[in-house]
């Protein structure tokens, strides 16, 4: 049966009935992510790295010639769905709900839009399965599908990763009381769960037979959270350095199953594209350039100075690029699965992820299928100017190893780009006119007109859902002051 907001009123109405039982004077204080740390990788690492092609020259000329392209906006020759997530939290002193929304919108002529849970009004979004609320702590578990009580990573099995008896005595504490609503991260459970459902969401438009299509995701291909570049330099011998490592595998965990539908994707010729729109502290580009010998003529600290440099003789919509950034996972899990247990072989069969959806239950699952589902991501800045402003995109390509004409294995075993910019430009031209067309269609906004609808339809859901918990609860928690002006935010 679909999931509906009448199912997230049972949801609300059953914590209610039972939140009185909730005691509070035993709350975790585990240490959480700073914001920077759930951002974007900034910095040019092992983990997280950036290519530009190898012809190219570090002279403004020089990427002028071969990364500077005029895009020709055109319609779409195939439907374009759009797809975005929304999320809210409901928090108290007795409990923590975080509310999961998702929104596609279709464009074949006219648009139509779906959602998740369903509202009564319109389609429905059918990707039962995945979470639309969770609830902590634990003992307020309503038992119903869809909704969730446990972490993405069980508290439980990842303590048995640690030093329990020296280095990590303290952090094992910690992690038997740990849950949603007990000590874990607010901003990484809805992280984790807005992720996993968005990527439900993907599959099912991916699977459902029909003809060629091209789907926008509101955001990257997949997540490359700072915290990746903080793990690789940390000893993992400190509380904070422990729980990064624990939030990285959530991260982890949902890229791997990202990347298992991005394969599938393009099995099936279906056109996948990442639409990133917050870009003040991108520098992709910088990092790709960073390895040429003349890279000093272009102290450059931000990727939008470079565009600007770049644009700045341009009149009509271009695409600057493409450069290629991938990641490197196995890195970080065998750090995580070899410290403390490295040389017993346990820590990699130990049972830490909850949802089977995901397809893999163990760190040893998640390598295997991290090095099966080899994507990296093909990236362009689009730039389209307009009356009085500038807007400028980052778009993101699936670039599979072996079927991506753009890199290669060198002889040293590292990836290089082989192609010419230009030629893998020919290649992505027909999309990225598309998208500029649809930035531009029915009038010049900020993003693509899908993404648009699709976000606010998402957004309109969960602000609903909020106020309904809200309504059903305040008379038996006393809300935070953040949940309260988020309930008079739009």
């Amino acid at each position: 049966m679909p999931v509906s907001i009448t199912d997230a009123f049972n949801v609300f109405s059953k914590v209610a009935a039972q939140v009185d039982s909730v005691k509070i004077q035993n709350r975790v204080e585990a240490p959480s992510l700073q914001v920077d740390e759930r951002e974007e990788v900034h910095e040019q690492t092992s983990v997280v790295y950036t290519l530009m092609p190898s012809t190219v020259k570090c002279s403004i000329d020089e990427l002028r010639e071969k990364l500077v392209h005029v895009v020709k906006p055109s319609p779409p020759e195939n439907p374009v769905y759009a797809l975005d997530g929304s999320t809210r939290l409901l928090d108290s002193s007795k409990t923590q709900i975080g509310i999961y929304t998702i929104a596609a919108s279709y464009y074949d002529g006219g648009f139509i839009v779906g959602v998740y849970p369903h509202d009564g009004v319109n389609p429905y979004l059918g990707i039962d399965g995945a979470p639309f609320a969770t609830i902590g702590p634990r003992e307020l578990d309503p038992n119903m599908p869809s909704v969730y009580s446990r972490p993405l990573v069980e508290p439980e099995g990842f303590r048995r990763l640690l030093d329990c008896e020296g280095v990590h005595r303290r952090a094992c504490g910690l992690f038997t009381r740990m849950g949603y609503g007990a000590g874990f991260d607010a901003k990484t459970m809805l992280d984790e769960n807005r992720l996993l459902a968005e990527t439900h969401a993907l599959e099912h438009i991916v699977l459902v037979d029909g003809p060629k299509r091209v789907i926008l995701i509101d955001g990257p291909l997949y997540s490359t959270p700072s915290l990746y570049a903080a793990l690789q330099r940390s000893s993992l011998m400190t509380l904070n350095e422990v729980f990064r490592a624990y939030y990285a595998l959530s991260y982890l965990a949902n890229t791997a199953y990202r990347l298992k539908v991005l394969v599938e994707a393009v099995k099936r010729s279906i056109e996948v594209i990442g639409v990133v729109k917050r870009l003040g502290m991108s520098k992709y580009l910088i990092h790709a350039l960073s390895a040429c010998s003349r890279a000093t003529e272009l102290p450059l600290a931000r990727d939008l100075e470079l565009v600007d440099l770049l644009a700045e003789k341009q009149r009509g919509p271009i695409a600057i690029g493409p450069m290629v950034t991938g990641l490197a996972a196995s890195t970080l899990i065998d750090k995580i699965g070899g410290h403390p247990l490295h040389g017993k072989g346990l820590s990699r069969y130990i049972e830490l992820f909850t949802r089977s959806k995901l397809g893999f239950k163990t760190l040893d699952d998640l390598s295997r299928m991290l090095s099966t589902y080899i994507v990296m991501k093909k990236v362009y800045y689009i730039v389209i100017p307009g009356w009085g402003r500038r807007i400028v995109l980052r778009v993101e390509l699936p670039c599979i190893l072996g079927a991506c004409r753009l890199v290669a294995i060198a002889s040293h075993g590292q990836v290089e780009v082989v192609a010419d910019p230009r030629d893998a430009y020919d290649e992505d031209s027909q999309l990225l006119s598309t998208l500029v067309w649809l930035t531009l269609y029915p009038d010049t906004i900020s993003i693509p007109a899908p993404i648009v609808l699709a976000d606010r339809a998402a957004g309109r859901l969960a602000k609903s859902l909020m106020v309904m918990g809200y309504h059903l609860l305040r008379e038996k928690v006393s809300f935070t002051y953040e949940t309260l002006i988020s309930l008079q935010e739009g």
